[in-house]
């Protein structure tokens, strides 16, 4: 079994190896960078270099989706801005060599796709491209919580669309960062980042009678 810090050393370099891929391929508008912090029952925390309660504001149903975005914009609540604000929040907690919760988030404030290209040259012709009201939001998390696991409708790993709190779709297992933003540079902006190959743990979170349910799988 690998150690916490072993373990957090795993997860930092597959976050940091695909924040150099995006910045090579020019689709990295900002970075918030990676902290790592000891609790008092020595459990390791990864999360954004500047969280703070203004992040809580995703989970609040009394204002709009403008509002709660440009919010986590204006104090940088993500570990990373994609080329168009599409924002992206990273968070893992591990015990004992293993990791017991993980959060990953992807929003954006339109489903319009815009090119870089296009994006560059509106905004060097001072353009606001960013405040047009067209489009749907977009909003997915996957979460890992076993501890708060109830068999077919919290699902250990599960993915959540549109901040819909009973939407809770079970997954196979844990996924890698790396892995999370291959899937949402594939599937919503058509971009292709590589093969799939870092793994964290190996072992499925799903069980047998959630199996028999809609989920996502993969080998």
């Amino acid at each position: 079994m690998k150690t916490n810090s072993e373990l957090a050393k795993i997860i930092i370099k597959d976050i940091n190896h695909t924040l150099t891929l995006l910045r090579k391929k020019k689709l990295l508008r900002d970075e918030s960078g990676i902290t790592q912090n000891l609790s008092a029952n020595n459990q390791i925390y990864i999360s954004y270099s500047f969280k703070n309660d203004s992040s809580n504001i995703t989970y609040d149903k009394n204002i709009s989706y403008i509002d709660m975005f440009d919010a986590l914009l204006s104090n940088r609540q993500y570990t990373l801005l994609l080329y168009d604000k599409g924002l992206v929040q990273a968070e893992f907690i591990i015990c004992n060599g293993k990791i017991i919760k993980e959060r990953l988030t992807f929003y954006k404030k339109h489903n319009k796709i815009w090119g870089l290209d296009e994006i560059n040259e509106y905004e060097s012709s001072d353009i606001d491209w960013y405040s047009e009201e067209f489009g749907m939001p977009l909003t997915l998390r996957i979460d890992y919580s076993p501890y708060d696991h109830v068999e077919c409708k919290h699902a250990a790993t599960h993915l959540t669309i549109s901040n819909i709190e009973s939407c809770r779709i079970p997954l196979k297992s844990i996924i890698t960062f790396s892995d999370f933003m291959k899937f949402i540079l594939y599937h919503f902006y058509d971009i292709w980042l590589g093969e799939y190959s870092t793994c964290y743990q190996n072992e499925d979170t799903i069980t047998d009678l959630e199996r028999k349910m809609l989920h996502i799988n993969w080998i």
